[in-house]
């Protein structure tokens, strides 16, 4: 009979609330599988992705990070930040082709000895079943990965103070160096079926379209709430107005995707148009950041972004449009399409 696999847990614990209920379930005789090797850290928050990574890739077949309850944080919110970035940190094991099911948070207290006990062994059994991790890099993709959850841990701390109203010196680097390391994730994006494009041309200026966008998502006339904009393009008395294509190119790659922490922006399965979920957005504004295009727009009355999501298929715009400067399309396009459309 061949050996029965048994599966190797690396336990970050919290020192003020998981470990100390590690040690409780130890001294009340709470059994619970030897697999679980712990590791003491002083805040769950301090768990960054560049430890979880390393673990996973030095062997461990299941990795669990611990802390207080939220709430009782002795450091206020490193609990909040720990679940910020166990969240952010699944598209790189995604990536990874590490099956999520193998990564775990959980809350613990001092006094729960009873939990950590049961969630050490229900952890080690679904572990157990899901076989040997047998992860394995180069050692140029190992550096690779380790470079891209150094920059995925100062996006989130950059995104953490961007929502606090601040404006940290260092934004613009991170946000760059975090998209351009995340290409293999946003290649998984799928393309869009189909877009809106714009001819200059054609425009007239009347700005129907912007007023038939607001009063369709909004339910009131109001360009500033339009999902498109009309460009004045010259800056005399008799200015021409032009629409300059500004409707987003629902564009392959979709940086926007990759920057939303919150699964907030996502793709719609029938159009494949990256639409936000007024639900889920938070205001952060890293979707803003990481447009190249600038096409995604923020409501502070909300406290959310807003962009075109081709109201499901059929734009208002395109059928209020009187002169046919906007046009809906709708194809299956090739990889060179798709690279001659993200060059503008």
């Amino acid at each position: 009979m061949g050996t029965v696999f048994e599966p190797k847990i690396v336990a970050f614990l919290c020192n003020w609330c998981s470990y100390a209920g590690a040690d409780l379930a130890g001294s009340t005789r709470r059994e619970y599988p030897p697999n679980v090797f712990v590791i003491r850290v002083p805040c769950s928050g301090r768990v960054g992705p560049e430890q979880v990574l390393r673990a996973f890739l030095r062997g461990a077949d299941g990795v669990l990070v611990a802390g207080c309850h939220p709430g009782d944080c002795h450091y206020l919110k490193g609990n909040l930040a720990a679940e910020r970035r166990v969240k952010s940190l699944y598209w790189l094991i995604d990536l990874l082709n590490i099956d999520r099911r193998r990564f775990r948070l959980e809350w613990i207290s001092a006094s729960e000895g009873a939990k950590f006990a049961s969630v050490a062994r229900e952890f080690t059994k679904d572990v157990r079943g899901l076989g040997p991790s047998n992860i394995r890099l180069s050692e140029a993709d190992y550096q690779t990965a380790l470079r891209m959850a150094s920059w995925m841990e100062a996006l989130d701390a950059v995104s953490e103070s961007v929502e606090r109203g601040e404006e940290p010196p260092c934004k613009g680097v991170v946000f760059s160096q975090a998209f351009r390391l995340s290409v293999p994730y946003r290649s998984q994006v799928p393309a869009a079926q189909s877009w809106i494009v714009a001819d200059p041309s054609l425009c007239v200026g009347c700005r129907i379209c912007e007023a038939v966008c607001s009063l369709k998502h909004e339910g009131e006339v109001n360009p500033a709430l339009a999902r498109l904009r009309i460009v004045n393009e010259s800056t005399g008395p008799l200015a021409r107005i032009k629409c300059l294509q500004d409707v987003c190119r629902q564009c392959k790659g979709a940086d926007c995707v990759a920057a939303c922490p919150t699964g907030a922006l996502h793709v719609d399965p029938v159009t494949g148009a990256r639409v936000i979920d007024g639900n889920l957005c938070i205001g952060c504004r890293n979707c803003e950041e990481a447009c190249q295009w600038k096409m995604i727009s923020y409501a502070p009355a909300k406290n959310v972004c807003f962009k075109c999501d081709l109201c499901g298929g059929d734009p208002a715009c395109v059928d209020a449009c009187p002169a046919g400067a906007l046009k809906l399309v709708v194809t299956e396009r090739s990889a060179t399409d798709d690279a001659v459309r993200m060059a503008g």
